[in-house]
């Protein structure tokens, strides 16, 4: 059996333990506005991008829904057969970081949703990733679209 910590050491550790955690929060309060800027940019950013992707598919008969809200945007493709695949760029719930999704069609299940798992923050999140996540949207469709009845 282990000696007990004295009372004073006790309640040394236990002070030391909230000024930390004090510490940790107001951190992470000073560092919010920051954060929120940042995603409210990355989605204007998506947004934008994603409106040339639909430009160039709409030469091409394709077409491509854009939605946009304060905490994401969602861009959608269709089916002739009125499935639909979808990318999600969103802010987290915690509303620090952003999380990227997709919405995917089984061929005669219900849909799917699917997330790579990524935390994404001003580190690690470019227009560049999200324009490699919706090219690999367009072209999942595109290539799936023969068990859709074609795209629309």
């Amino acid at each position: 059996m282990s000696t007990p910590t004295s009372f004073d050491s006790f309640f040394a550790n236990i002070d030391k333990k909230l000024e930390d955690q004090q510490a940790e929060r107001a951190q992470v309060e000073a560092e919010a506005p920051a954060k929120a800027a940042f995603i409210d940019q990355a989605i204007k950013d998506a947004a934008l991008l994603a409106g040339s992707y639909r430009d160039a598919l709409a030469r091409r008969g394709i077409t491509l829904d854009i939605s946009t809200g304060a905490t994401g945007i969602g861009v959608t493709m269709l089916y002739k057969n009125g499935r639909k695949r979808t990318l999600h760029v969103s802010k987290a719930i915690s509303g620090d970081y952003l999380e990227i999704w997709t919405v995917q069609p089984n061929r005669k299940e219900a849909d799917f949703r699917s997330t790579d798992g990524v935390p994404y923050r001003e580190g690690n999140y470019s227009d560049a990733v999200f324009s490699d996540k919706l090219q690999k949207l367009i072209d999942d469709h595109i290539f799936e679209a023969k068990h859709h009845e074609g795209v629309r």
